[in-house]
């Protein structure tokens, strides 16, 4: 892949009720959805992700693809939603096959240490379906503030009014065996306390 893993086998845990993502089996638009079970164990290895450094990013401009552990040719990306639905964007997972280039995949995270919340990450995506350029991109940011069990993306809003329900804490998986890579927040660029980001 050429790509540098800094995470392997983790779970993402949303702040504000302590559910997990996982990637579903292909169906419908593979929205990307959460469990509460604890670890995830009803949903056994879809909540496994990896973390993958784009080569070429750094400091701020660092970009990621987050791939399913069970589902390795499946990265997790933003799209739009249907007019009416609870947020303007949905965290789906996409084949990457069918991606034209990476910067279609590709998502922005970061540490919410300099926002007050050291250990904890925000996961934004897309809001064109094509990239995150630039130093400064608008994002939509992962989260679950809807009345809803699945993440969707909001990119009007900044991080310090979403609250703890666009922050996740990254919690190794129990099945990990030998994690490569960081095992902490300390390598991921820190958040902006701007507008957007």
């Amino acid at each position: 892949m050429g790509n540098e893993k800094i995470l392997h086998k983790f779970l993402l845990k949303n702040v504000k009720n302590n559910r997990k993502m996982y990637v579903r089996a292909v169906s419908g638009n593979n929205q990307i959805r959460t469990t509460s079970d604890w670890g995830g164990w009803s949903k056994l290895g879809r909540t496994d992700l990896n973390l993958y450094e784009l080569p070429g990013s750094s400091g701020p401009q660092k970009r990621y693809l987050l791939i399913s552990e069970m589902y390795p040719d499946w990265a997790i990306t933003t799209s739009s939603t249907e007019l009416g639905a609870l947020q303007p964007f949905r965290f789906i997972a996409r084949e990457m096959s069918k991606a034209k280039s990476l910067a279609e995949l590709v998502v922005y995270v970061c540490d919410t240490t300099s926002l007050g919340f050291p250990g904890e990450l925000a996961i934004g995506g897309s809001i064109d379906s094509k990239s995150l350029a630039g130093n400064k991109p608008t994002v939509a940011w992962a989260n679950l503030n809807s009345h809803s069990d699945y993440v969707y993306g909001n990119d009007q809003n900044n991080l310090g009014f979403l609250g703890a329900g666009a922050r996740w804490k990254v919690i190794i998986s129990p099945m990990a065996s030998g994690n490569i890579g960081m095992t902490s927040t300390d390598q991921i660029p820190q958040c902006s306390s701007s507008k957007r980001r």
